[in-house]
């Protein structure tokens, strides 16, 4: 593969001033201040779009249903929101002010992406600590999409340098993935890329379609619910600002269509164990309640919602046994088991379950997950084998 030729110096000054839409700080910053100023405080209303602070302080938990009244922020949301936030804050406080993509992603998620556009300029500044981040055009497709979702002035052509720099390292990952990746796999990702040029072609206005949805919710469920099938494609990936939508819906909606069948809360539950947020507790408990207060729907009657609830588990049972900590595994094995209960209803309950059938000619998803909470290191019992 021919080298490629060597970029321009990039102007480190102009990036930083588009980026965070302010002075660039001098390279001496104490870094006790800027330990101070990592730890996200949580906003007056968590419900309020991304930059909406003109209620704060006030009964900013109220957004308008209808004029002359106001709707309550569902209670269900701020809880979730506070112990989020309060994750967050730990994960925050134990990353290293030099662990760029780590702080990136805890801003991006907490809606600060002026904070997030900052640690990625610091990142572009040392490629070569992220030679990966670089190569593929992760650098590149961030920036243009949390530019995007910061939303304000933006510099059209700096915004779309970024973007042309992307397509072009999306493109030759895409090529190099074609030899190792099943077709059906290639195609999910192709189907991605394809669907991220869309939303940047036709949604580079996506902070005030947010803010303009969010509000239109108010009074009109079909307005969440369209945001949630973008979120739910990552067109764009903003698992917070998804769950904010899901539980105003579940909450202020109950009768809408996609409540009622469970679809609402079974991306509320996604959207907590996805990567970015690795909620599994909460994950698994949110499937659980899906199974009890939707027994209709498809999740509840096809297995896969025992499934999702067993596997979250397990993944929260291996989250406790890695941090060593007092009675970690002994919460890690209570994990565990209830991740068992959940294969074993799957496999007993639910026969004609596609999970249940050998995909590899010999073990089925099911078993090869009771095997996995039976190996010595987990439960190391031979219960369901």
């Amino acid at each position: 593969m021919a080298a490629e030729p060597a970029s321009p110096p990039i102007p480190w000054n102009a990036i930083e001033a588009w980026a965070t839409s302010a002075p660039v700080k001098p390279s001496g910053t104490d870094v006790a201040e800027k330990t101070a100023a990592r730890t996200p405080p949580v906003p007056a209303d968590p419900s309020a779009p991304a930059g909406d602070t003109t209620t704060a302080g006030t009964d900013a938990a109220t957004t308008a249903a209808r004029p002359g009244e106001r709707k309550t922020t569902p209670q269900a949301w701020m809880d979730r929101y506070a112990q989020i936030s309060a994750v967050m804050g730990s994960r925050l406080k134990a990353t290293a002010l030099n662990q760029y993509r780590q702080l990136f992603e805890i801003h991006y998620l907490m809606e600060q992406y002026d904070k997030a556009l900052y640690h990625l300029t610091n990142m572009l500044k040392e490629p070569r600590k992220w030679p990966e981040e670089e190569a593929i055009g992760w650098l590149a497709g961030r920036l243009w999409e949390t530019a995007l979702l910061k939303g304000g002035n933006l510099n059209a052509e700096t915004l779309k340098k970024f973007y042309d720099e992307w397509v072009v390292k999306e493109r030759a990952r895409l090529k190099l993935q074609a030899s190792v990746l099943s077709s059906a796999a290639l195609k999910i990702q192709e189907q991605h890329y394809e669907g991220h040029q869309a939303y940047f072609q036709t949604t580079q206005n996506i902070a005030e379609l947010i803010r303009q949805k969010e509000l239109e919710g108010e009074s009109n469920p079909a307005a969440l619910f369209e945001m949630s099938e973008r979120f739910h494609r990552q067109h764009p990936d903003v698992p917070v600002v998804h769950l904010r939508f899901l539980y105003k819906l579940r909450e202020w909606y109950p009768q809408f269509p996609a409540v009622r069948n469970g679809t609402v809360q079974q991306r509320i539950s996604h959207a907590l164990a996805g990567d970015r947020m690795r909620l599994y507790k909460e994950a698994a408990e949110e499937m659980e309640l899906l199974l009890q207060k939707w027994p209709q729907a498809g999740y509840s009657t096809n297995g896969y919602g025992n499934y999702y609830a067993g596997r979250y588990w397990q993944y929260h049972g291996d989250a406790l046994k890695a941090t060593r900590e007092k009675n970690a595994l002994r919460d890690a094995r209570d994990a565990w088991q209830k991740a068992l209960a959940h294969a074993l209803k799957v496999q007993q309950e639910f026969p004609q379950c596609p999970l249940n059938e050998a995909d590899d000619g010999e073990t089925s998803t099911i078993q090869s997950m009771i095997r996995q909470l039976n190996d010595e290191d987990r439960l190391g019992s031979r219960i369901g084998r």
